[in-house]
């Protein structure tokens, strides 16, 4: 509980906020899934897809990891405990919402125990909020890119 408790307070006033508005956005994304379904909880929380700068910087990068870093600390600490889908689609309203480019990917694994799916976030290939070797576990079948149309 000690390492929880300084893991939270040792964020920054915008992980802070990010923190709690996560806190009320990771259930109402679950009631939103439920009722509504991925494609229109997706267009409700990272409705701006296409609009955000093509251009990487470094600036935005770690901004990217701080915001990914707050949301990650809410999923696992705070009262409702999200899935990999939540905290990704969370994950991309906040970084849309900061004009920071990114992408939501979801893959499957398919292994002797059956089929599995997993959701990230990706900043210009930088996975956000899981290990960097994700992509070679999970096969991608959908990316949700914030990119603007003019991106190469």
């Amino acid at each position: 509980m000690r390492v929880t408790l300084s893991k939270i307070r040792s964020l920054n006033q915008q992980q802070w906020l990010v923190f709690f508005y996560a806190l009320i956005l990771l259930p109402g994304c679950a009631f939103s899934l439920h009722f509504r379904g991925f494609k229109r909880t997706r267009a409700e929380l990272m409705p701006r897809a296409g609009r955000c700068s093509s251009l990487r910087t470094g600036h935005d990068e770690s901004r990217a990891r701080q915001i990914a870093r707050a949301v990650d600390l809410a999923a696992r600490y705070g009262p409702y405990r999200a899935n990999c889908l939540k905290r990704s689609l969370v994950l991309g309203y906040f970084l849309t919402k900061n004009d920071i480019t990114c992408d939501l990917i979801l893959g499957a694994e398919i292994t002797d125990q059956g089929t599995a799916a997993h959701a990230w976030v990706e900043y210009f290939g930088v996975v956000l909020n899981d290990r960097q070797d994700v992509g070679q576990r999970f096969n991608a079948f959908l990316e949700t890119s914030t990119k603007s149309q003019n991106y190469e």
